[in-house]
C-alpha cells in the first residue's frame, strides 16, 4: 500500500473483501479490482486469498476500462457483496457509476455476478447523468424492499435535484433489490 491510493475493506463473519480501485486491469489503468479472502477451513486464525474480481472476470457484466474505480466502495453481508464503480462510464455518460452485486461463498473462489445496477437499469429511479457517482457509498441490508429480501442502499453524491437540476450535487440514496 503506497502513496495516496484509496482502498476499501469490508468484513462479515469469516469473509473479507479488499477493494483496490486504482489497480490496473490488462492495460486499463485505475480500472480497479476486489480481492476476496476467507478464514482457512483448518486454521480459522489464518485468512486465505480466494479470488480477484474485476470487470473482466468471467460472468461479470461490462469490461474493465481506465478510471472505472471498481472496488472504490464495498458492502458485504451474508455472502452478498456489492461493489461500487462510481467513475464508470455508462453509455456516453462519464462518471455515471454503477454497482455490481456478487454472491460469494466464502470458503472458495466461486462467485455469481448478477446484473450491474445503474440509473438506467429498469426499476431504478433516475437517469444516468455526468458525474452522478452512483455507487460511491454502499450498504447491503435485509428487508428494505420486501420481508427477508437482500437489498443494496446506493449513494450517489453528484446527483442533482429540482426543476432543471437546480440543487447541484445534492446527492441521493437509491434502494435496489440485490439480485
Amino acid at each position: 500500500l503506497t502513496g495516496s491510493q484509496r482502498y476499501t475493506l469490508v468484513a462479515d463473519g469469516r469473509q473479507i473483501a479488499f477493494g483496490s480501485p486504482s489497480d490496473t486491469v490488462g492495460t486499463a489503468a485505475a480500472a480497479g479490482a476486489v480481492y476476496l479472502f476467507s478464514a482457512d477451513t483448518t486454521d480459522p486464525t489464518r485468512f486465505v486469498f480466494r479470488n480477484r474480481l474485476t470487470q473482466d472476470s468471467p460472468g461479470v457484466p461490462d469490461r474493465a476500462e481506465a478510471g472505472d474505480n471498481f472496488g472504490g466502495a464495498l458492502a458485504l453481508r451474508d455472502g452478498r457483496l456489492a461493489i461500487g464503480a462510481d467513475a464508470e462510464r455508462v453509455g456516453r455518460v462519464a462518471y455515471a457509476g454503477l454497482v455490481q452485486p456478487v454472491l460469494w461463498v466464502g470458503t472458495g473462489s466461486d462467485y455469481t455476478a448478477y446484473r450491474a445496477i445503474h440509473q438506467g437499469t429498469p426499476g431504478v429511479v433516475g437517469t444516468n447523468e455526468t458525474a452522478d457517482h452512483f455507487g460511491e457509498a454502499l450498504a447491503v441490508a435485509r428487508g428494505l424492499t420486501a420481508s427477508g429480501s437482500y437489498d443494496i442502499a446506493i449513494g450517489a453524491s453528484g446527483e442533482n435535484f429540482g426543476k432543471g437540476g437546480k440543487a447541484v450535487d445534492a446527492g441521493s440514496v437509491t434502494v435496489a433489490n440485490f439480485a
